[in-house]
């Protein structure tokens, strides 16, 4: 009788059931069709734990970025270390040469040689590294990244591109010191999630130490960057003595939800923004999406939440003196 020759493969849909403890439903198994055939690979593993996002359906599964994961992309002013498998992030930059447009916009218009810009939710580094190619050497640049297979790409850029004036902190930012509890999203995205024991035992994520940024970071700042998933104005209540220096402070890209501010940030974002525009002087607009260099300003957070519409809408904020 004839050996019947041995694989290592399995199924997408196999590799599901086992990091998942169920069969893909009829959606999931159509995204996995498009993903990989089988599953053969801690590549092709990571691939699937990458397409679905883990804090609506989380596993235990862990696969570290490997070397068949990692894209060089050469960019404008600067090279930048990419996963292949981040269908979130990485994807979109490998294929248009470029990340949130709008914002990049802000950071050519403001950033000069010798300027400190911070980047806290830095990810993959797009705008860190964009930043480090406009203030130079004789700049610096603060990457706030608690991920760590996102801190091992910082890593390999700043080595990449010789840019010793970056400095990468694999922290959370919160508004005072202590654990945080960090889960991924889709891709390289994530966020901070409750530290209930339930959670914790199911291991949903991973603990991280958080500091206030005040504590890290000392000014001027000339331009900060926060993106966080909902925990923005956590960080910005973390950074009252430097907003508070009128010498020092930074102007603000915020990426803003009402849903994800009040669940996250656990407060009324009406009142917070407020606050950003009275004590610390602050002009609010909306940064343009559709139309890079546009800007839509209101007068006050009354004005913003009036006119948002859905809650689960996002935008990125611009806060500027």
């Amino acid at each position: 009788m004839p050996l019947r020759r041995r694989t290592n493969a399995i199924t997408a849909a196999q590799f599901f059931e086992l990091a998942y403890g169920r069969a893909p439903s009829a959606d999931e198994q159509a995204l996995l069709d498009r993903l990989v055939v089988s599953v053969s690979s801690a590549s092709d593993a990571r691939a699937v734990l990458l397409a679905f996002d883990q804090q609506q359906l989380p596993t235990t599964f862990q696969v570290r970025l490997g070397d068949d994961d990692l894209a060089l992309a050469s960019l404008d002013g600067f090279r930048l270390w990419l996963d292949r498998r981040d269908v979130s992030v990485s994807a979109v930059i490998l294929d248009r040469q470029r990340w949130e447009p709008h914002i990049e916009a802000v950071l050519r218009d403001v950033l000069r040689p010798g300027d400190t810009f911070v980047d806290v939710g830095a990810n993959v580094g797009y705008h860190t590294f964009l930043a480090a190619s406009l203030v130079g050497a004789s700049g610096r640049v603060v990457a706030f990244e608690p991920d760590a297979e996102n801190c091992r790409l910082l890593w390999l850029s700043r080595a990449e591109n010789g840019f010793d004036h970056v400095t990468i902190v694999p922290n959370a930012l919160d508004r005072t010191a202590g654990l945080r509890y960090l889960a991924t999203h889709l891709g390289s995205n994530g966020g901070l999630v409750e530290t209930e024991l339930d959670a914790v035992r199911r291991g949903r994520g991973v603990f991280v130490q958080a500091q206030p940024l005040d504590d890290l970071v000392d000014g001027p700042v000339r331009l900060m960057k926060v993106d966080v998933e909902g925990a923005e104005l956590s960080v910005l209540a973390g950074a009252g003595r430097l907003l508070g220096d009128r010498e020092a402070a930074p102007d603000l890209v915020l990426e803003f939800s009402v849903e994800m501010t009040q669940r996250v940030s656990g407060v009324d974002p009406g009142p917070a923004i407020q606050q950003l525009l009275d004590d610390y002087g602050y002009r609010l607009s909306i940064l343009d999406r559709d139309q890079p260099g546009r800007r839509h300003p209101y007068p006050s957070a009354a004005a913003l939440l009036a006119d948002w519409g859905d809650p689960l809408r996002i935008e990125d904020l611009l806060f500027e003196r």
